[in-house]
């Protein structure tokens, strides 16, 4: 039955308003009450798009994926791996083999135990054409028999073993010490093989999975369109019952909305928040935004063109010219999000010199006397407001140096890479999950599909090689650094910033811990409403 939303399109009922008037003091500290079970958590997303998409293997929404399924294991506040639907885990001595045993009892929200021939149905999708994941690459070298089963040559992955009820085994071709921080991610999520299989398609339109929230139904406009979903608290949840009944998730939840006290958690875009009682919380997510030069094209193909800009960048000017009122970007110069463990902020100088990048480009054949060519900046989509501010700064700054820049969109790769002139272009990456590898290798291998700048070191190339089967965590560590001083030394893309949005929360809401991974990741299991809320 469908389910008109009470609160996006339609006049929102009388009992809200009263229902969400706060009794307590602000400032007051969650922990000097006892957390109080029931309640409706409203949130609205940064995105002013609904994604109707609930399929781990798809470009999903991460928070909704996060509340209706569990992965094999899961990352906690400090990002280290954490059991979730397997109790625990074995490594073989050779580090090619993981066996993983299934907490017993666990239940999807139909009622049906979960054994591992669901975890071995679940990740053999990931790599099934008929699925059209948009992660298969994340096994599809990395597992035994991975490209056999994608290319049709094989009716199962042979890596992926259903042992027993509850033991589970990944094969892998070679020793993987990321492997665990892999299966953490939304994309590894478990099914229900029955359900998925018999259903298909539609199963994603009422989905079941093990987590802390199970689906209810999709909120409902005037005209019956979906504008949001509502999901309710699984009572037999494995990790612990949820103190939240239900929680409401629609982009289409206004500022009014908020101020009104008829939601809970809304973006921070209007300063207009800072003068009132709401609790303004951060994250500090792995995510970078770089400045790549095309060093496939001259003059960029010179390190020391490069570097001429990257001293001629005033980042902090980047910065701020690409700040909204959600988004604090925070200046970085590494290659590597610095939050991650391992790796630590680059203290330098952030001013800008254009005096000594004029002497580069000198020396490197390009004096006043000789024009640069004209080159393009690409990025996402040129009509967001922050890309053309941070262009028009940009296009001021490298002025100069003699550059002359011209603003470009991009949708695929190739829109980049078949560019004939020099480029610019803007690439914001996200960690796929929690490994500098990852990273590294997304941006800067010089057989990666999403390297969008042309830049290939042999050397910079080997040592990712090494670093991927490298068993020491240590030794791994190291060599992901040393590739990260490569970096620093060619200068195929200057670090720019690291975003930081920021979300607005009503008084009235406690247990919001913001983990690194950012506010998709929400534990909404500790979240609960302080009374008279």
């Amino acid at each position: 039955m469908n389910k008109k939303h009470p609160g996006v399109i339609l006049c929102l009922l009388a009992w809200w308003g009263l229902a969400f008037s706060s009794s307590v003091v602000p400032g007051q500290k969650d922990k000097e009450e006892k957390p109080r079970p029931g309640g409706t958590l409203r949130i609205k997303p940064f995105t002013n798009v609904l994604n109707l998409t609930l399929d781990p293997a798809a470009k999903a929404d991460i928070f909704l994926l996060e509340q209706l399924y569990d992965g094999l294991v899961r990352l906690d506040k400090d990002l280290n791996v954490a059991p979730a639907l397997a109790e625990y885990w074995t490594i073989s001595p050779d580090g090619q083999t993981y066996a993983f045993y299934l907490r017993r009892g666990v239940r999807f929200h139909s009622g049906r135990e979960l054994t591992s021939a669901d975890v071995k149905y679940s990740l053999e999708r990931i790599l099934d054409r008929g699925a059209a994941s948009t992660y298969v690459q994340v096994f599809l070298n990395r597992v035994e028999g991975a490209r056999d089963f994608w290319t049709g040559r094989a009716s199962h992955v042979s890596g992926f073993r259903a042992v027993r009820d509850h033991l589970f085994e990944i094969h892998w071709t070679k020793p993987y010490v990321s492997g665990l921080y892999l299966l953490s991610m939304s994309y590894c999520k478990i099914l229900p093989r029955d359900l998925v299989r018999d259903q298909g398609r539609d199963f994603f339109w009422r989905p079941v999975g093990t987590g802390p929230f199970r689906f209810a139904y999709w909120l409902r406009g005037t005209r019956l369109e979906i504008v949001g979903v509502r999901l309710e608290r699984n009572p037999r949840y494995f990790s612990g019952r949820p103190h939240l009944e239900a929680i409401e998730y629609s982009p289409f939840y206004t500022l009014d909305h908020f101020k009104r006290g008829e939601i809970d958690i809304i973006p921070f875009f209007s300063e207009s928040l800072a003068g009132s009682d709401c609790r303004i919380q951060e994250e500090g997510s792995l995510e970078a935004v770089h400045l790549g030069l095309s060093c496939h094209i001259p003059p960029f193909d010179d390190p020391a063109v490069r570097r001429a800009v990257s001293l001629a960048v005033d980042r902090g000017r980047i910065a701020r010219a690409a700040t909204t009122s959600e988004s604090v970007p925070r200046l970085l110069h590494n290659f590597v999000p610095p939050r991650l463990p391992g790796f630590f902020p680059v203290a330098e100088d952030m001013e800008a010199d254009v005096d000594a990048a004029r002497l580069l480009l000198e020396k490197a054949g390009y004096p006043d006397s000789k024009p640069l060519p004209a080159m393009t900046l690409f990025v996402r989509d040129v009509r967001r407001e922050a890309y053309v501010r941070l262009f028009r700064e940009l296009q001021i700054q490298l002025k100069a140096l003699g550059f002359r820049l011209s603003l470009r969109s991009y949708k695929r790769e190739r829109d980049v890479l078949g560019s004939r002139r020099p480029y610019l272009v803007l690439i914001e990456q996200r960690m796929e999950f929690p490994d500098a590898d990852s990273f590294l290798r997304t941006l800067f291998l010089s057989k990666s599909t999403q390297n969008l700048i042309g830049y290939a070191n042999p050397l910079f190339d080997r040592l990712l090689e090494e670093a991927d089967v490298e068993r020491s965590w240590t030794k791994r560590l190291e060599m992901l650094r040393r590739a990260e001083r490569l970096l620093a030394a060619d200068m195929p893309a200057l670090p720019l910033f690291t975003p930081s949005r920021r979300m607005a929360i009503q008084p009235r809401i406690c247990g919001v811990d913001v983990p690194p991974l950012g506010f998709p990741y929400l534990n909404t299991g500790k979240i609960w409403i302080r009374k008279g809320g």
